[in-house]
């Protein structure tokens, strides 16, 4: 998975509801960093954490 791709997932993450839905396609992106990208479950959740705030900042300001 890119990091276009993880950030077009985690835009999509953002659209959903809060609850289960959003939390399993946020574990599905850290499990898919974690096997194909190298990453550690810590750094991975990171990762997360910033592009969605990231995020979350651009729609505020839109």
């Amino acid at each position: 998975m890119s990091f276009k791709e993880i950030v077009i997932v985690v835009k999509y993450m953002l659209c959903l509801a809060d609850g289960h839905a959003r939390h399993s396609v946020r574990q599905s992106i850290i499990n898919e960093m974690q096997v194909h990208g190298g990453f550690s479950a810590v750094r991975a959740e990171q990762v997360v954490d910033e592009l969605e705030r990231y995020e979350l900042k651009k729609m505020k300001k839109v």
